[in-house]
């Protein structure tokens, strides 16, 4: 994994060396044509070849890494590659809480209902630029304009989303909101693999275990590692079955009992504090269309949190006749974009949040 300093567009020294490679293998090739002037033979012709091969594969290198390094400004699903990392170093800012939102008042303003989108990297907004165009903040705006232009009462929407919480995290981050940041109401954005954690470990993907292309330092070229990634990831089997594991998950008759009573948990949790529990299930986005494989897993996930008291909205009408491919951050990245999160947030500001 990059370090903490990691920079966009990672380290300059590292870049340096493509140019200063470029550069050595530029020379070294004019130098040998004008040394070699009129004279030939095998020799001279294969070596003349490999150096002049030598600087257009170079040259090609140097121009994929700059790219990579430079222009390229995409994520992807799995949060391994370095253009991942400079992705979010270019993009992702966090308040004091650590969370992707604008600095927070702690202070509880009169008459304001505060709401606290817990989830994970859905809502989060992974993929997704401009923090202000995730769900919660979208569905912040949507209300504070209908406020505006109204005497409905002013809501103030947080965002708690993080990147790979799984339900049992999601029970200690809604504790964390009603607790101490005093939310009055909770919207939980539920992704079908939050139940992931409850899988074998065999079939659990755990990014900081993944190896990193070998005999080079794991920073050093964006194009080695976009690369090996693209490769590896093909062949690793706990990507290959993933999304048919889900379903598998989703129907295994234990781990959907384990998931129910984690329902019931944090149901109880808002409980506790006398505060209302609203879950939002989104579709997995990289099989949306026909044929969408999860429609089970949605039913069982809605008849878990039933059976703790929960009503549920599901977001498959909301999407319904939308190509997938319209609704995805970019072919090798399936969470949200921008355009799935503001039907997201609109869909929530109707169901949840009616005009009086």
């Amino acid at each position: 994994m990059a370090p903490d300093d990691f920079p966009a567009g990672g380290y300059l020294l590292d870049y340096a060396v493509f140019w200063l490679i470029w550069a050595a293998v530029v020379v070294a090739t004019v130098v040998f044509f004008r040394k070699r002037g009129r004279r030939t033979g095998p020799r001279l012709l294969f070596v003349g070849n490999l150096l002049v091969l030598l600087s257009l594969l170079w040259s090609v290198v140097l121009a994929a890494e700059t790219y990579l390094r430079f222009v390229y400004d995409a994520t992807d699903s799995y949060g391994l590659t370095l253009t991942n990392f400079s992705w979010f170093n270019r993009h992702v800012r966090v308040n004091s809480g650590k969370f992707r939102d604008v600095e927070w008042d702690q202070a509880q303003k009169p008459g304001v209902e505060r709401v606290a989108c817990v989830g994970d990297s859905f809502t989060f907004g992974y993929g997704v630029r401009d923090a202000a165009d995730c769900w919660p903040q979208r569905l912040g705006t949507i209300l504070r304009d209908r406020a505006g232009a109204s005497a409905a009462r002013p809501v103030e929407v947080r965002n708690y989303g993080f990147v790979g919480l799984s339900t049992g995290d999601e029970l200690a981050m809604t504790r964390y909101a009603l607790q101490d940041d005093k939310a009055d109401r909770i919207v939980l954005g539920y992704c079908l693999n939050d139940i992931d954690d409850l899988a074998p470990a065999s079939r659990q993907f755990d990014r900081q275990d993944t190896p990193r292309v070998p005999l080079i330092a794991p920073t050093f070229s964006f194009v080695a590692d976009f690369l090996w990634f693209r490769l590896r990831l093909r062949d690793d089997p706990r990507i290959r079955g993933y999304f048919d594991w889900v379903v598998e998950e989703h129907a295994d008759p234990r781990i959907m009992a384990a998931q129910a009573d984690r329902c019931r948990r944090l149901r109880n949790i808002t409980g506790e504090f006398g505060r209302r529990l609203d879950v939002v299930v989104f579709p997995m986005f990289a099989s949306w269309g026909p044929g969408y494989a999860f429609d089970a897993c949605h039913d069982r996930v809605a008849a878990a949190w039933k059976s703790a008291g929960v009503d549920v909205i599901d977001l498959r009408d909301a999407y319904r006749g939308i190509p997938g491919s319209e609704l995805v951050v970019s072919r090798l990245d399936s969470h949200p974009n921008e355009r799935a999160h503001d039907i997201a947030a609109r869909t929530i500001a109707e169901r949840l949040f009616p005009p009086r």
